[in-house]
């Protein structure tokens, strides 16, 4: 396989996923051939002026990038007419790259290219993956040409192996996905305090890409803020209390997200074990403990 940074590339499939990674191929001047959508018409392809086909045009491409739903990559991959000299890569960050066997057997090769990033169809901006970070897997002549497809993207990209590959998107989905739920659960408690939820948003939104840039900026640790960081006990308690009466769904989650935070936090262990106290039953007499302040606010 001899492909390089001049090698045609498809794009199949026009979700979140496949319009990010059509607009940041293009806008780092990658030779984007085609679109590939159910969509006969895509408004991405004629937005990126390129043409949209069907599977086997799109086939003719040196790569072709599926970025389709999980349970859909395998029969996708099998209407594929490749050979050897393609690469066949799919988006998936919880998949191996199994789900491309048919076009391994075609003489393909085959690999998987994960973008590290909450990412949405109104996305519009071709470089919202730059410092996002891409998960890569493959053999090594694939491997190396999606780590400089990836450089010129502006991601980091790291080798994810087949046999981690399900924890590391339970990972990602942490962050991603799954704090997604919570974030907009959050902004829908600002309707106890007489405001809508988008007022709730657009107030926390900014604390989350702090947080989000806390944790880039202190990957060695020192990323836990807030009323467990400080040994407010007190005020988690009267947190608790307030989400019972607000939001009662939330309370198993706070708990959960409380002890997350613990686990991270140098307390001292009777303060840690105050603060667990304190997310049980109803509020007692104030805890004889004191504080271990770090700084955080919030």
């Amino acid at each position: 396989m001899a492909l390089d940074a001049q090698s045609s590339i498809a794009i199949i499939g026009t979700g979140a996923a496949g319009g990010v990674l059509a607009r940041s191929i293009a806008g780092c001047n990658r030779p984007l051939a085609c679109i590939s959508s159910r969509s006969a018409d895509a408004p991405l392809a004629r937005s990126l002026q390129v043409p949209c086909v069907d599977l086997v045009q799109a086939s003719t491409s040196d790569v072709l990038i599926l970025c389709v739903p999980d349970d859909a990559i395998e029969q996708v991959c099998a209407l594929l007419q490749v050979g050897p000299g393609q690469l066949v890569v799919h988006c998936s960050g919880a998949s191996t790259c199994a789900p491309l066997d048919s076009a391994r057997e075609k003489g393909a090769s085959t690999a998987s290219l994960h973008p590290l990033m909450v990412l949405n169809q109104a996305d519009t901006n071709p470089h919202i993956l730059v410092g996002a970070t891409a998960a890569i897997d493959g053999d090594e002549a694939s491997r190396a040409w999606l780590h400089a497809l990836a450089e010129d993207l502006g991601m980091h990209p790291v080798f994810i192996a087949p046999e981690h590959r399900t924890l590391y998107h339970a990972s990602a989905a942490l962050v991603g996905g799954l704090m997604s739920g919570l974030l907009a659960d959050a902004a829908t408690v600002w309707t106890q305090l007489g405001h809508d939820p988008a007022t709730g948003a657009r107030a926390l939104g900014p604390m989350v890409r702090r947080a989000g840039d806390m944790l880039s900026e202190r990957a060695g640790g020192g990323v836990v803020m807030g009323p467990v960081a400080r040994g407010d006990v007190e005020t988690i308690r009267a947190h608790v209390v307030a989400l019972r009466s607000g939001a009662p769904h939330l309370v198993r989650l706070h708990r959960e997200l409380v002890m997350a935070c613990l686990r991270q936090s140098d307390l001292p262990q009777a303060v840690q074990a105050s603060i667990k106290s304190a997310l049980e039953g109803p509020p007692s007499a104030a805890s004889d403990t004191t504080s271990s302040r770090t700084g955080a606010s919030t």
